[in-house]
């Protein structure tokens, strides 16, 4: 957890120093989606929400760094609605791509995230249990920009390296996010 959070605060202290020249350096952004776990966690989970805030701050015309907390929740397989879910609250460090100049721009964004699991609505059994897990997410979309106003859609893989919340298996998380913001 100390280097995590080392991690961030020397990301932070780079985004000051290293300022974007001619660009719109800051941008923030909300986003809310869909997400769905493979495997043995998919097995265990539903289709669920998937939520974001994002800080990022552009380095070159071509490329960003940035900061977010993401979060989500899944009801747990085999229970009355309502039943217990099982929620995600993390952070993410993550560097971000981007093609062309213009007002619509595809992107591509690699990070590295913790997250914490834990359970609500219930005892969803001994094989559903808080967990933190260590990812590694992927994104790739199209970002939209009209005046200060900051749009975009993506869809994510994010895998999960170490930890997991579902005893005895594995899975990834796969989302779909729309988002909106402002840049400044």
């Amino acid at each position: 957890m100390r280097r995590s959070i080392f991690a961030a605060l020397a990301l932070l202290a780079a985004l000051w120093a290293f300022p974007a020249r001619g660009e719109d350096a800051w941008s923030v952004t909300a986003g809310g989606g869909v997400g769905r776990y493979t495997d043995g966690l998919g097995a265990a989970l539903r289709v669920g929400g998937t939520w974001n805030v994002r800080v990022e701050r552009a380095m070159k015309r071509h490329f960003e760094l940035g900061l977010a907390y993401v979060g989500g929740a899944n009801e747990v397989n085999g229970y009355p609605d309502p039943g217990p879910v099982l929620q995600r609250d993390g952070g993410e460090v993550s560097a971000k791509a981007l093609a062309f100049s213009g007002r619509v721009r595809p992107f591509l964004t690699a990070g590295v995230g913790v997250a914490r699991y834990h359970t609500r609505q219930g005892d969803p059994g001994p094989e559903v249990r808080a967990a933190t897990v260590l990812t590694f997410p992927l994104r790739i979309g199209v970002q939209a920009h009209v005046g200060a106003l900051r749009m975009g859609l993506g869809a994510g893989w994010e895998p999960h390296v170490l930890g997991n919340p579902v005893q005895g298996s594995s899975g990834q998380l796969i989302d779909a996010t729309l988002s909106l913001g402002a840049r400044f």
